[in-house]
C-alpha cells in the first residue's frame, strides 16, 4: 500500500487569501494552536488557529493535474454539475451543490478523469450558489 502525501493549505481569514502551510504546531493535547504560513510574497508569520481554515490535500489530482484539496469546488465532465470536496465518513468525497447526484468516494479512478478544479469555497463561493 502506498502512503498518501500529507499536505495542507490554509485560508488566511484576515487577508482573505490562500496560503501555504510551512509547519503546524500542536499543544500537549494534540490540538494545533498556531501555524507558520508562507504567504505568496514570501513573508512567514505565526498565526493563531482561529485566523485560518486548514484544508487537507486529498492525495489526488484532477484531469488537468491540479492537486485536489478539501474545500475545492470541482466540475464533473459529463453531468456538468458542481461539487464541493469534503471529508465524508471515511474518505474524501464530492458534496453536491443542491439536488445533484452525490459521489461519496473521490478515489474512483474513472471519476477523477472527469473532475476539474474550478475554484474553492473561499475565493469562489458564488460557484456553489443555486441557480
Amino acid at each position: 500500500m502506498t502512503m498518501r502525501e500529507l499536505k495542507v493549505r490554509a485560508w488566511y481569514k484576515p487577508y482573505k487569501q490562500m496560503c501555504q502551510v510551512e509547519s503546524l504546531r500542536f499543544d500537549e493535547n494534540g490540538v494545533y494552536t498556531a501555524v507558520l504560513i508562507e504567504e505568496p510574497f514570501y513573508d512567514r508569520r505565526i498565526v493563531e488557529a482561529d485566523e485560518i481554515v486548514i484544508e487537507q490535500f486529498t492525495g489526488l489530482k484532477d484531469k488537468n493535474g491540479t492537486e485536489i484539496y478539501e474545500g475545492d469546488v470541482v466540475k464533473v465532465e459529463g453531468d456538468g454539475e458542481i461539487y464541493r470536496v469534503e471529508w465524508i465518513r471515511s474518505g474524501f468525497g464530492l458534496e453536491p451543490r443542491y439536488n445533484s447526484p452525490r459521489y461519496p468516494v473521490l478515489g474512483n479512478v474513472e471519476l477523477r478523469k472527469k473532475i476539474e478544479v474550478i475554484g474553492n469555497i473561499h475565493e469562489n463561493p458564488e460557484l456553489l450558489e443555486e441557480k
